[in-house]
């Protein structure tokens, strides 16, 4: 399974960028890693770059939690 970085989580969901969201699907689709410290900077990224409020941030999380092809990392998969 492939990890993915931050902006590509960021191309995922604020899909401002019609080629770069279709990249990104695709990238995804058989399969992707999130770790904590990706997940940490999107969300820095969706309040600092894009100005989010902490509702639009909190329904990113779960976007991200119910994407049919990610996987967030586990705190107990960490060695």
């Amino acid at each position: 399974m492939r990890a993915v970085d931050t902006n590509l989580i960021v191309r995922l969901l604020v899909r401002d960028d019609p080629d770069q969201t279709t990249a990104a699907e695709a990238l995804v689709a058989p399969g992707a890693w999130v770790s904590h410290l990706a997940l940490a900077e999107t969300l820095w990224v969706l309040d600092a770059v894009y100005d989010r409020t902490l509702a639009r941030r909190a329904r990113a999380v779960e976007q991200l939690l119910q994407h049919r092809s990610l996987v967030i990392e586990r705190p107990d998969a960490v060695a």
